[in-house]
């Protein structure tokens, strides 16, 4: 994973300390000018300047944010939902349908529609074509609904 750190290579030497203008692939070099250390493996990016560099660090912060809040979602499952249901604790369960086509989305929503439990109340709040998207995960997130 990238971490939130940025710098400027001022020096790059070699095993033997020889200053060198680049490096290779798999190529041991000491690199001065990054307020942390990299972990071996680590990726680099090299770009134009300081403010491309932030920009890049919150792009990638956003992305954890919303794999964090997609991993949080993937836990429920259909047995869990099951068992919440049993004990009462779900009156309601908001679902945003996302298919591959028309046909699909009508036969999906169709099916949710015909599912007759007492306890549970289905509400598809949205539904679309497409893939899955950040907008989803964001909607699913603030309205407490499943993708």
């Amino acid at each position: 994973p990238l971490r939130d750190s940025f710098g400027r290579v001022r020096l790059i030497r070699d095993e033997n300390g020889k200053k060198l203008k680049e490096a290779v692939l798999s190529q041991p070099v000491e690199i001065i000018g990054f307020p942390s250390v990299p972990k071996a493996g680590d990726k680099l990016f090299i770009v134009e300047n300081e403010k491309v560099s932030k920009e890049l660090l919150n792009r990638k912060e956003y992305e954890r944010k919303m794999m964090k809040i997609a991993d949080s979602r993937r836990s429920l499952t259909l047995e869990k939902l099951s068992e919440l249901a049993k004990e009462n604790e779900i009156k309601k369960l908001k679902i945003i349908i996302k298919a591959d086509s028309g046909g699909s989305l009508d036969a999906v929503e169709k099916s949710l529609n015909n599912i007759k439990e007492e306890k549970i109340k289905i509400d598809i709040i949205h539904k679309a074509i497409g893939a899955i998207t950040d907008s989803d995960i964001l909607l699913a997130a603030a309205s407490s609904a499943i993708v």
